[in-house]
Parts: C-alpha cells; structure tokens; sequence
C-alpha cells in the first residue's frame, strides 16, 4: 500500500519507472497465486484513479503501464475496469499532448 500511495506523487521519471515497475512485478505474484481482489483489493481501483487523474501525463502513463503489464498476467481480473482503461486510452488519444498521445500507444 505504501507503494501506491508513493507513485502518483513521483516526478523523477526514472525514478517513477522503477516504482510502475516494482508494482507490476508486485502484481504478476499476486495474479499468479490467485485472485487479487482477495490479496490486493486496493490494486486496479488504484490503477483505475491513476489514470483518470488529471494531475499529469505521467499518471496516464503510468497506469496504461500497470495495465499492459497486469494484462500479461490476467485479463479477466481486468474485465470489470476495461471501460475506465478504454476511456483513458481515448483520452489521451484525443489529447492535444503529444506525450499523453505516446503514453497510450
């Protein structure tokens, strides 16, 4: 938990890198010993927020990541929040900045 409260608050990009990836590793054990709603129930309503925050373009692109990574490991855990990832695609498609264009490609 202290690793997801820390991510959104990172602005070094390396730095922010390490952490999206420190979760998603995180996240493949989790998926891979079963549910994760049971053993991580703060994990895709965070990733979700993430990236619906207007905050930054790095919150897009960090949750797009977590998705992609997460999605490697268990797409039907990602089921119920597909609208939210597609909305946040779409948005950052439809954005006028370049790097929220290149977050969800």
């Amino acid at each position: 938990k202290t690793l997801l409260s820390l991510l959104p608050n990172l602005t070094d990009k390396v730095m922010r890198r390490i952490a999206v990836d420190a979760v998603g590793q995180i996240a493949a054990r989790v998926f891979r010993s079963g549910s994760v709603e049971g053993k991580w129930p703060d994990l895709l309503p965070f990733v979700v927020k993430l990236m619906q925050s207007n905050k930054s373009v790095a919150h897009l692109a960090s949750g797009l990541e977590l998705v992609a990574t997460l999605a490697e490991y268990a797409v039907d855990e990602l089921t119920p929040v597909f609208p939210a990832i597609h909305t946040a695609l779409q948005a950052g498609y439809r954005s006028p900045n370049l790097q929220a264009k290149i977050a969800t490609v």
